[in-house]
């Protein structure tokens, strides 16, 4: 998914929204930056998914619970765009890194344990 971050900045990030339901009421939206930067733990090498075409870390320090009917909203609106979704392996590290980082908030490994 693309779309602004900060809110209102007009630089497009790309995120990556894990949810167990696509209809339920919750996800985790996660934020990844195409620079380095302090927490190495998921690390996505350029064309391992169609839209990740430079290296890449997952920053799960902005990681938060969103309710998913907000995000249905922002792509209906234009707000965001939907890409392929990720699968596999790559989807398995990401989820994974969400434990593993001492970034990640705790509110949302705690969302995140008896989901994936």
């Amino acid at each position: 998914m693309t779309g602004p971050y900060p809110p209102g900045s007009g630089k497009l990030r790309r995120f990556v929204v894990i949810t167990d339901e696509v209809d339920g009421e919750s996800a985790v939206a996660l934020a990844y930056l195409s620079a380095t930067c302090w927490d190495d733990t998921t690390l996505l090498s350029a064309g391992v998914h169609p839209w990740i075409t430079q290296d890449c870390v997952v920053v799960y320090e902005q990681a938060v619970v969103a309710d998913t009917r907000h995000i249905v909203r922002a792509v209906a609106a234009g707000a965001l765009s939907l890409r392929e979704p990720i699968t596999g392996p790559t989807l398995r590290r990401i989820q994974d890194g969400i434990r593993r980082s001492p970034e990640t908030p705790q509110g949302v490994v705690r969302f995140c344990a008896d989901r994936f």
